[in-house]
């Protein structure tokens, strides 16, 4: 059976597109996905497509590997964690893992909008989010994409070693995916979103108010040094 073939670019298109699907009949469509589910993933650009794996063959001695395709049969994939559960460390930040950016006397996020390859339609600023006592939902902690960060290492992406306070890294907006940068604009300083992860005005340190342990800790009150 003739399958498509897959590739990387760096461009958004129906065709980078797909749905997550419950591989077996034990789960329907909407809802939860959660560890160690079996999925097999959709094209939006052809549907009835899937990603499919072919069997597999040796490129060298005790090396076998399998070509990911795009084909009507399914292949499914298993949902597993970034890292093992690590019981006390669950709780410090790790190399590419989502925060949020929170101002705790405006109760405020700093957020941006926008989707990867395409225009930004708002810049980076703190937003209120409004709380109403009759709507539960605005009681919790917000789950809109355009408040998360993803936390890079200065020196690679890669790295996804628990983070230390007063560390050197940057914050990849998770829309947008561009970098929280800081730049001098006239006698002052404009914070906007920059592409390019080598420019040193995007590298930033996090320093604790109160410091409990070496590592970089969630729900942490913390200042941001430039």
């Amino acid at each position: 059976i003739a399958s498509l073939k897959l590739s990387l670019h760096e461009y958004n298109s129906k065709n980078a597109q797909f749905r997550i699907l419950p591989r077996y009949k034990v789960k329907s469509e909407g809802e939860y996905v959660q560890l160690l589910d079996q999925t097999s993933f959709e094209s939006i650009k052809s549907p009835g497509h899937f990603f499919h794996a072919s069997h597999g063959f040796p490129i060298e001695a005790g090396r076998i590997v399998s070509e990911l395709n795009l084909g009507v049969d399914q292949t499914g994939f298993t949902i597993l964690k970034s890292h093992t559960h690590c019981g006390e460390f669950e709780a410090f930040a790790r190399g590419g893992q989502f925060v949020q950016l929170f101002h705790k006397e405006l109760e405020a996020y700093v957020v941006a909008e926008g989707l990867f390859d395409d225009e930004v339609t708002e810049g980076v600023h703190l937003r209120i989010r409004e709380v109403d006592q009759l709507n539960a939902r605005t009681l919790r902690q917000s789950t809109s994409a355009i408040t998360y960060w993803q936390v890079e290492s200065e020196k690679t992406m890669l790295n996804g070693d628990i983070l230390t306070w007063d560390q050197q890294f940057r914050f990849r907006h998770a829309t947008t995916r561009k970098y929280l940068c800081l730049q001098q604009e006239g006698s002052g300083y404009v914070v906007s979103l920059l592409d390019d992860a080598t420019d040193p005005h995007t590298v930033f340190k996090l320093h604790p108010v109160l410091q409990e342990t070496a590592e970089l800790k969630f729900e942490s009150y913390a200042r941001i040094e430039h």
